[in-house]
C-alpha cells in the first residue's frame, strides 16, 4: 500500500525547540519524541526484556551459600569412665560441641525435569517482550494520531478565525461606503444600522474564533508534552488542493491486517496462552534436581568432619492435590481458547475500521470540489454585489447576504480541506501507519 502522506526529513529536538513555526510532520515527530505514553511503553519493553533474561538464567546451575556462627551458653561435654579404672580415677571429658561453632555450606543445583517448564516460561517471557513491543508501536501510533489531529484542529481554528476577521474587515469597508451614501441621501439610516449590527456580530464571532484558537493550541501543546507558551506558531504546510487517495478498500484492509500492532499483540497472546497451558501440564510431572554440596564446620567435636561433600539428586512429586493440577490445566486450556476468539474479534474489528476509514476519506475528498466551487461562486457573487452596492444599485440586505454566503463558503472549504486531512490521519492509524506530510 502506498504511503498515505509522506514525512519530511526528521528534524532534531533542538531544532524544534528553536523553530519559529511548527509544521505538520514536525508535530508528529515531536510527539514521538516527547509523549509520556511513548516513553512509558519503551520502559515497559525494557522491563519485559529483563524478565525474559531472568527466566533464561533459571535454566542454568545455581550456587547457594549458607553460613552461621553460634555462641552457645556452654560447651557440650561427655564423661566416659575408663574400663578397669582404679577407684578415684577419672578421665578427661570429651568435648562434643565447643562453645563457639561455625558452619559453611555451598550447594550447586541444576534443574532436570524442571527444564521443560523453565523453557516454556522463557518462551512465555519472550512472547511478553513481543507483546510489549507491539504495545510500544501502538503507543507511537496513538501519540502521532493525537498530535496530527491536534495540529489540524489548530489549523482549522486559525482558518475560521481568519474568515471571521476578514468578514469584520469587509463589513467595515461596506459600512464606510454606506455612511458616505447616507450623507449623499442615497441610503437611509436603517441601512447603516443594519451594517453596524452585522459588523458587531462579526466581531463577536471573531472573538469566539480566537478563543477556539487558544484552546486548540493548548490541546496541541498537551499532545506534544510541552508548555503552551513554548509552542511555536503552527504552520499550514499541507498541499492545497489536497492530493487524492489512491488506496483501495482491499489494500487498506490487507495493510491493516499485516501492520496493526493490535493484530500482532493478539497473535502473541495466543502463543502465550498455549505456552501457559504447557506449563500447567508440567505440574503432573515430578520435580528432579541434581545437587552437589560442600560443607565446612568447626566446633562440632570429633564426630563431625570439618570438611565433607556429597552429590546426588532430589525428587519431589505432588501425587495428590484433590484435582488442583487438573483444574489448573483445564483453566489454561480455556484461556487459550479465549485468546483465539479474542484475536479473531480484533481482526474483524480492524478490517472493518480500515474499510470505514477509507470510505470516510474518499467521501471527504469528494466534498472538496463542491466546497471549492461554492467558495468560487460566493466570492464572485460577493464581488458583484460589492460593485452594485458601491454604485447604489444593491441594498444592504443584498450585500449582507453576499457577505454571509462568502464567510460560510470560506469556512466550509477550510472545514472540508482539514476534514480530509483528518480522515487521512485516521486512515493511516487504522492501517498501522504514522500520519505524515508531503
Amino acid at each position: 500500500m502506498a504511503r498515505l502522506l509522506l514525512l519530511t526529513s526528521v528534524v532534531g529536538e533542538t531544532a524544534f525547540a528553536h523553530a519559529e513555526t511548527l509544521g505538520f510532520g514536525e508535530s508528529v515527530e515531536l510527539a514521538l519524541q516527547q509523549a509520556p505514553e511513548v516513553a512509558a511503553a519503551k520502559s515497559a519493553t525494557t522491563a519485559a526484556e529483563h524478565r525474559a533474561g531472568s527466566s533464561k538464567a533459571l535454566r542454568y546451575p545455581s550456587l547457594r551459600a549458607e553460613a552461621n556462627i553460634l555462641r552457645w551458653n556452654k560447651p557440650l561435654l561427655v564423661n566416659f569412665a575408663p574400663m578397669n579404672a582404679m577407684p578415684g580415677m577419672s578421665a578427661a571429658p570429651l568435648v562434643v560441641r565447643d562453645r563457639y561453632t561455625t558452619s559453611l555450606s555451598l550447594t550447586v543445583a541444576q534443574p532436570l525435569s524442571g527444564l521443560f517448564a523453565l523453557n516454556r516460561q522463557v518462551a512465555i517471557d519472550n512472547i511478553g517482550v513481543a507483546q510489549a513491543q507491539a504495545e510500544a508501536a501502538q503507543a507511537r501510533l496513538d501519540a502521532a494520531g493525537r498530535a496530527a489531529s491536534a495540529h489540524l484542529n489548530v489549523l482549522l481554528s486559525l482558518a475560521v478565525a481568519d474568515v471571521a476577521k476578514a468578514s469584520v474587515a469587509q463589513i467595515e469597508a461596506q459600512l464606510e461606503r454606506a455612511r458616505t451614501q447616507e450623507a449623499a441621501g442615497v441610503l437611509n439610516k436603517v441601512d447603516v444600522l443594519r451594517l453596524i449590527a452585522a459588523r458587531d456580530t462579526a466581531k463577536q464571532e471573531a472573538i469566539n474564533a480566537e478563543t477556539d484558537v487558544q484552546v486548540a493550541r493548548g490541546q496541541l501543546a498537551l499532545a506534544l508534552n510541552m508548555p503552551v507558551q513554548s509552542l511555536p506558531e503552527v504552520a499550514d504546510d499541507l498541499p492545497d488542493p489536497p492530493k487524492p487517495i489512491v488506496t483501495t478498500a482491499e489494500q487498506a484492509m490487507q495493510q491493516a491486517a499485516s501492520t496493526r500492532p493490535e493484530v500482532r499483540r493478539a497473535a502473541e497472546q495466543i502463543k502465550q496462552a498455549e505456552a501457559s497451558k504447557a506449563v500447567a501440564q508440567s505440574d503432573y510431572l515430578p520435580s528432579i534436581n541434581a545437587v552437589g554440596t560442600y560443607q565446612h564446620v568447626t566446633g562440632q567435636g570429633p564426630f563431625q568432619p570439618r570438611n565433607a561433600w556429597y552429590v546426588g539428586a532430589t525428587l519431589s512429586w505432588e501425587i495428590w492435590s484433590w484435582g488442583a493440577t487438573y483444574e489448573g490445566v483445564k483453566a489454561a486450556r480455556a484461556r487459550a481458547e479465549q485468546a483465539q476468539f479474542a484475536a479473531q474479534s480484533v481482526q474483524n474489528q480492524i478490517l472493518l475500521e480500515a474499510r470505514e476509514r477509507l470510505l470516510a476519506t474518499q467521501a471527504a475528498f469528494a466534498n472538496l470540489d463542491p466546497a471549492r466551487t461554492a467558495l468560487e461562486a460566493a466570492s464572485e457573487a460577493h464581488r458583484i454585489q460589492s460593485l452594485r452596492f458601491a454604485e447604489g444599485v444593491a441594498s444592504t440586505t443584498d450585500i449582507l447576504a453576499a457577505e454571509t454566503e462568502l464567510s460560510r463558503a470560506r469556512a466550509g472549504y477550510a472545514q472540508a480541506r482539514y476534514r480530509y486531512y483528518q480522515t487521512q490521519a485516521a486512515l493511516a492509524r487504522s492501517t498501522g501507519q504514522l500520519p505524515m506530510q508531503n
